[in-house]
């Protein structure tokens, strides 16, 4: 998301501006606020890593804006995932249900001591959850479409 992180820079910019302080010391603010490193916010700010989730309402909160979480919102938006009906939804179903398995276990590992846990693994499994949640809600809009069909069905016979 090269625009968001476009926009981050320029928040940092604009805020730096209005308070007149230092690009250096709005950074090092932000970064004591968020638990990352300077550099790491440098390149959450350059686009050359994703910026997490997680902080989002740390700096919207910050920078007293929220037109980061509303460039999120509309590309969230736009990327919704599909599933048509002539997927083939029973191997869907089962994949997203191997996908959830694998991730709890991964969770239970971290939470039990059995992987290093970091800020980059929090932005993964938190990647991943959304994953899960955007597949689940694919297969529930199915589920509503079989509803709404099975509903003109009962009308038709009626």
């Amino acid at each position: 998301m090269k625009s968001l992180a476009l926009l981050l820079d320029s928040e940092f910019h604009r805020v730096a501006k209005a308070e007149d302080i230092s690009m250096e010391q709005l950074v090092s603010e932000v970064s004591i606020l968020t638990e990352y490193t300077t550099r790491q916010i440098y390149n959450f700010r350059s686009g050359k890593w994703d910026i997490p989730s997680s902080i989002l309402p740390v700096l919207c909160k910050r920078f007293n804006s929220l037109v980061l979480l509303n460039l999120l919102e509309d590309e969230i938006k736009e990327q919704p995932v599909v599933i048509s009906d002539t997927d083939d939804i029973p191997q869907l179903s089962i994949e997203t249900l191997g996908e959830i398995c694998t991730h709890h276990y991964n969770l239970l590992d971290i939470i039990n001591g059995g992987r290093d846990l970091d800020r980059n693994t929090l932005v993964e499994i938190e990647e991943k959850t959304e994953r899960i949640v955007q597949r689940e809600r694919a297969l529930f809009r199915l589920l509503e479409r079989a509803y709404e069909r099975q509903q003109e069905l009962k009308r038709g016979q009626a």
